[in-house]
């Protein structure tokens, strides 16, 4: 009876064999299908990092911009303020030295009008009086320069042709408005 089963026994040991077989090429399909699945999100994901690191780039590298034109802005406001405030202290000096110039032209005849007004608005000497005596007692440093403040900075090539000499001290240039 033994030999009666054994081909029974090995027809059912084949079938379950393709059986196993069968179940195990199914699943080596569902994991192949899983593995490409997850081998295009891969890709997708990195597609989609690319992408987002990109815009990241874009919106970092435009912020940056607009701090730098802000920036730039703020120093060239600066930078403008600052030639006004030179150019309108350069205008005053020069109306200074004009003032100095005029009041050396007039000679000592405005001066002793001044200082006859001002004794008699007040006693004792006038701090006119005491300002010529000792502007008449200095003597210049032979070493020391004749020249204004103005003369002696570095001007630009704009005012270079609005120069002109001062009758009175022929070593200081002024400018003339």
């Amino acid at each position: 009876m033994e030999d009666a089963l054994y081909p029974v026994l090995q027809l059912l040991t084949q079938n379950e064999i393709r059986q196993k077989e069968q179940e195990l090429e199914d699943k080596l399909r569902h994991l192949q299908k899983l593995q490409t699945v997850i081998s295009e999100n891969k890709e997708n994901i990195q597609t989609d990092l690319r992408g987002k690191l990109t815009e990241e780039q874009d919106y970092l590298r435009y912020q940056l911009q607009q701090q730098m034109k802000r920036h730039a802005d703020a120093m060239e406001t600066a930078r403008l303020q600052s030639e006004g405030t030179i150019e309108s202290l350069r205008d005053k000096l020069n109306t200074l030295q004009e003032v100095l110039v005029n009041t050396g032209d007039s000679s000592d005849d405005q001066r002793r009008s001044t200082r006859t007004r001002t004794r008699s608005s007040s006693p004792g000497k006038s701090v006119l009086d005491t300002a010529m005596i000792l502007d008449r007692n200095r003597s210049p440093s032979p070493g020391q320069s004749q020249r204004s403040y103005s003369a002696q900075r570095h001007r630009s090539r704009s005012r270079s042709t609005d120069r002109a000499s001062s009758p009175l001290f022929p070593d200081r240039e002024l400018l003339t408005a």
